[in-house]
C-alpha cells in the first residue's frame, strides 16, 4: 500500500503545483477560479473522509474504499490535458478529491491496524512532495502535454492492494 501512495502522491504533487498557471495563462482562469476549485476540491474532500471512515467501520471493510479511492484519483488525473475551461478543470479536481476523500480514512484505519502499538504513532502513508523544474512549469503555461507526464505514476503504480496479506486484512476487521 505504501508504494500505492507513493505513486499516486508524485502524480499529484507533479500536477497540481503547476495548475494555478495552466488555469491562469493557458485557460484564461481567474484568482477566483482557483480559489473555487481549490476551496470545492478540499470542502469534498473533508466530507468524504468523515462519510467513508463512518461507513468503513460500520461495514468493517476497509480495502475496497482505498482500491476505489486510489483508482477513482488514478482515472481522473490525466483528464486535466483535456481540458478547455477552468469549469472542467473544477469537475476533473472534483473527482481527484472524491477519490481522495473516499480513500484517506479507511487507509489510515489499515495502517494502524497492522502497525503494533508501540509505533502506531510513526506508521503513515509515504508520501513525496515532487517539485518539477522551472522550465516545466513555464512550459506549461503554454502547452498541455506538459500536464500528462504527471498522470504516468499513478498509472503505473503497483497494484499492492489485491495482495495484502489475509491475516493482517482479517486483523483489520476485527
Amino acid at each position: 500500500m505504501s508504494w500505492t501512495s507513493f505513486f499516486t502522491d508524485t502524480a499529484s504533487e507533479a500536477v497540481y503545483p503547476i495548475m494555478p498557471l495552466y488555469l491562469t495563462r493557458t485557460l484564461g482562469g481567474t484568482a477566483m477560479a482557483i480559489g473555487v476549485i481549490e476551496g470545492a476540491a478540499e470542502a469534498l474532500n473533508s466530507v468524504l473522509k468523515i462519510a467513508s471512515g463512518r461507513l468503513s467501520d460500520r461495514w468493517s471493510a476497509r480495502k475496497p474504499f482505498v482500491i476505489a479511492g486510489y483508482g477513482i484519483s488514478t482515472l481522473a488525473r490525466p483528464l486535466v490535458a483535456l481540458a478547455t475551461s477552468w469549469l472542467h478543470v473544477l469537475a476533473v479536481r472534483l473527482t481527484d478529491r472524491v477519490g481522495k476523500g473516499i480513500r484517506s480514512a479507511p487507509r489510515d484505519a489499515l495502517l494502524a491496524s497492522w502497525a503494533e502499538p508501540a509505533t502506531r504513532d510513526t506508521c503513515s502513508a509515504c508520501t513525496v512532495r515532487w517539485t518539477m523544474p522551472v522550465p516545466s512549469r513555464a512550459a506549461a503555461c503554454e502547452s498541455v502535454p506538459v500536464v500528462l507526464p504527471g498522470a504516468v505514476p499513478g498509472a503505473v503504480r503497483p497494484h499492492a492492494h489485491p495482495r495484502v496479506d489475509r491475516g493482517r486484512d482479517a486483523r483489520a476487521r476485527s
